[in-house]
């Protein structure tokens, strides 16, 4: 979104990725042109360092922007010195992408350590890497206050604060009955969506359909999910979809439940509240759920199953809070509001890299 909202403001956008294997060469679609890399096996992106520079080398680029921590975090920021072009890194997560170390730590939580500290070795190599691209960055850009007030601490540097941002749908539908209530996300231990689940069973007497969607990325979990879906009736599992019907869901649903243990600032979130969707949720970036009426926050199982039900079963809460969170939602994160500030970033950081 945010390179095709470049696109349509004049500037020439170039978008490298990552890709499945046989896809190569680049393609143009929206007006972006799309350069694939390679897929390194696990945490060793690192070894894409020669392919990033054979396409940057093409793309000659004024800024170059990198979003999350990896390795392309150091890769592009190194890199785009060396053309004497602008960079960015933005991140994603308060948990992983703020504080020092990540890869290690995520490294260190799984099952195999058969061959001791030389299987770390990638971790801590990534980890090097990933801290020389945020130390030298040009700007840096995250989510929210909590992201900038961590990253500013932990890091000792400046931060811009850019909120997510989605294209604004012309009207709100109205709810219909039962209520639909709406789990999205990765299928994943961090989010949690086997509470879901568990919510869904402990509701099995309303009269309201549970519904979730996401892409399985942990196998042993997905598994899990699956099984348990199949035994509770008011639940529907639908996998993996499209980002569009994301949002077509998100349209007829009453509420959006977000079991994650933390986020950046969840782009559901947004979906759902310009769609007029309050939001049961367990995190709250910067308290804006709280500090503007958009939903109810949830520390335990049994708050999330009292809130639900609380919700689900008053139409005139759940109208008054769908318009909070409409108003909030154009205002904050209308796509031609962040875009505004992303021209203007990265028309100073060009003129910057043209001197």
């Amino acid at each position: 979104m945010i390179a095709q909202g470049l696109v349509k403001r004049g500037w020439e956008v170039s978008y490298i990725s990552e890709s499945p294997p046989g896809r190569r060469g680049t393609r143009q679609e929206n007006g972006v042109r799309l350069y694939h890399l390679p897929t390194p096996p696990g945490d060793l992106s690192f070894l894409n360092y020669f392919a990033l520079w054979r396409v940057m080398s093409r793309i000659k680029a004024s800024v170059y922007y990198q979003r999350v921590v990896n390795s392309y975090t150091g890769l592009t920021v190194g890199l785009s010195d060396r053309q004497g072009a602008s960079s960015v890194w933005a991140s994603s997560s308060l948990i992983i992408d703020c504080y020092p170390n990540p890869t290690q730590r995520a490294w260190k939580s799984r099952p195999h350590h058969q061959w001791g500290a030389i299987s770390r070795l990638p971790a801590w190599f990534t980890d090097r890497i990933v801290a020389y691209g945020i130390r030298n960055a040009d700007q840096i850009v995250a989510q929210t206050q909590e992201q900038k007030d961590a990253i500013m601490h932990e890091w000792k540097r400046e931060v811009m604060v850019i909120p997510n941002a989605h294209p604004v749908p012309p009207q709100v539908a109205e709810k219909t009955e039962p209520p639909v209530i709406v789990w999205l996300g990765s299928i994943m231990a961090r989010k949690r969506p086997l509470m879901f689940v568990d919510l869904a069973g402990r509701c099995s007497d309303m009269s309201a359909r549970f519904v979730m969607a996401g892409a399985p990325t942990e196998q042993a979990l997905s598994a899990e999910l699956n099984e348990r879906a199949r035994g509770v009736p008011n639940l529907s599992y639908l996998g993996p979809i499209p980002f569009e019907e994301t949002n077509n869901l998100l349209q007829g649903a009453t509420l959006l439940v977000n079991t994650s243990v933390g986020e950046g600032f969840s782009n559901t979130f947004v979906q759902a509240w310009l769609r007029g969707v309050p939001a049961v949720s367990f995190v709250d970036p910067d308290n804006v759920i709280q500090r503007n009426r958009l939903g109810a926050c949830v520390t335990t199982v049994e708050d999330l199953v009292q809130s639900v039900r609380h919700l689900a079963a008053n139409p005139v809460i759940i109208r008054a809070l769908g318009k909070n969170c409409r108003d909030y939602a154009v205002r904050a994160h209308g796509l031609n509001r962040v875009m505004d500030l992303y021209d203007s970033l990265f028309t100073t950081l060009a003129e910057r890299a043209s001197i």
